[in-house]
């Protein structure tokens, strides 16, 4: 989910919705595409929507809207014949990031349209859940494998790693609390975990149970 001061937006196959701030509720828009929409970004203008055809031909999906409710066909590449896109982050100047499920490739962008894939960017493959931008580094995390991977422009990363007290991690956001900001992610997927973890730099982590 996304929020702006003039609607939420969230993606789900085949279609997003918006809220008001006039509080009318969610109302269906259609995407470009018929996919998997796995993540959504707000960059101050415009939100950017990723997903995948989930190997049908297979494709990747891209979608841009200023407003929420009009959105049109953006195109992310194959790397290296990979399209299962699933996270996105955007570091509020000039670059965005996008990682692929289940490999070391990402795609980056400088202005969210025109996208550019790299093959093994990542010292290693995760299960690439939820990607944030902590305002000094790119942070990713995996759904598996008590993994993480971070990177300061985007370009070059390294892989860093979390708490063995849970390796289903599937969310991650950042805040500022008084000077201190703190990245947290939440866990898990099959549901079964009652584990978070935080960090006050992305790289250093302490789970909590919860």
């Amino acid at each position: 989910v996304n929020w702006t001061q003039r609607s939420a937006v969230y993606a789900q196959i085949d279609v997003t919705a918006t809220a008001k701030d006039t509080n009318t509720g969610y109302v269906a828009r259609t995407l470009p595409s018929l996919g998997y929409w796995t993540d959504v970004l707000w960059d101050g203008s415009k939100f950017i929507a990723v997903g995948h055809d989930n190997g049908v031909t297979p494709a990747a999906y891209g979608a841009q809207s200023s407003d929420g409710e009009t959105w049109t066909s953006v195109t992310f590449p194959l790397v290296s014949s990979q399209y299962e896109y699933t996270a996105l982050a955007y570091n509020g100047s000039n670059q965005y990031v996008a990682l692929i499920n289940n490999t070391r490739h990402i795609a980056t962008s400088s202005n969210g349209t025109t996208w550019i894939g790299t093959v093994n960017a990542i010292p290693s493959s995760g299960q690439w859940a939820s990607m944030v931008w902590t305002g000094t580094r790119y942070v990713a995390v995996s759904s598996a494998q008590n993994r993480t991977a971070y990177s300061t422009d985007g370009v070059t990363w390294a892989n860093g790693s979390i708490s063995a007290s849970s390796n289903e991690y599937t969310g991650i956001a950042a805040g500022v609390i008084g000077s201190t900001t703190y990245v947290m992610v939440t866990t898990g997927l099959t549901g079964t975990s009652q584990v978070s973890a935080y960090s006050t730099d992305g790289l250093t982590w302490t789970a909590n149970a919860t």
